[in-house]
């Protein structure tokens, strides 16, 4: 999914953990700061979404205006997924640009006639408030931290470093912590054709912990295949780009 968010019950952020990891197999050379050109003024990617108990889609939009960004996205799934999406769900998310990444001000999900649920980014305070309808409680905020939305346009702002790409991430009910690693220039066949990538891999405690990235180098480095955990490590998706479409930066 990332984004469709992940199933998962509504449990309190629980403290990050950081798994340490392997040196990453191909050294890749890194930027001092994002750029906020580093994408189109508005660009569309579009995935499919495939397990052994699903099938759906998702569409996620792009809009820059200087250093100012909005996202928006949809995602619909079939079979297993029905339980948890409970049809169209909707996401937006919006914030800024910074030389240190992405720094979202807003994420809001919408699904079926459920309460709207989001979170509310205080860079200041360094907080973040978790909103489910009337209800509030807040967690801990600290560098390179994102929503599930802003992760996917996170990624492709700022190459990998030598020694792993940290990633915080904030679903609208709990942390997850990453430490993305280069695996190494890999050649996928997607469905608008042969893609040039660079495979990144976070290792969890847990085989089945694993998440893998495939950024698309002719795709301005977004993610153009993802295959993760969702159900408590029961169930893996891959999460694969059918179409990249945006104007000219």
């Amino acid at each position: 999914m990332p984004p469709a968010t992940p199933p998962e019950p509504p449990p309190e952020p629980p403290a990050p953990e950081v798994v340490a990891l392997a040196q990453p197999s191909v050294p890749v050379a890194t930027e001092p700061a994002f750029r906020a050109d580093s994408l189109p003024s508005r660009l569309t990617i579009s995935y499919a979404l495939t397990s052994s108990l699903v099938e759906g889609q998702a569409e996620y939009t792009w809009t820059r205006d200087g250093d100012r960004y909005e996202i928006s996205g949809t995602a619909e799934a079939s079979g297993f997924f029905t339980l948890f999406l409970e049809g169209r769900i909707t996401q937006e998310s919006s914030g800024t640009v910074t030389p240190s990444g992405l720094r979202p001000d807003r994420f809001t999900e919408r699904r079926g006639d459920t309460p709207e649920e989001g979170l509310a980014f205080d860079w200041d305070a360094r907080t973040v408030e978790f909103r489910r309808g009337f209800a509030r409680r807040t967690g801990v905020l600290a560098d390179a931290t994102v929503d599930w939305l802003s992760m996917i346009f996170q990624l492709a702002h700022l190459p990998p470093a030598r020694d792993g790409t940290p990633l915080r991430v904030y679903t609208q009910r709990r942390l997850y912590e990453y430490r993305l690693n280069v695996v190494g220039p890999e050649e996928l066949d997607l469905p608008f054709g042969k893609a040039k990538t660079l495979h990144l891999r976070h290792e969890g405690s847990r085989p089945e912990e694993a998440v893998d990235v495939w950024l698309g180098v002719d795709q301005h480095y977004l993610p153009v295949k993802l295959r993760y955990p969702v159900a408590r490590g029961r169930l893996m998706v891959e999460q694969t780009a059918t179409s990249v479409t945006g104007s000219s930066k």
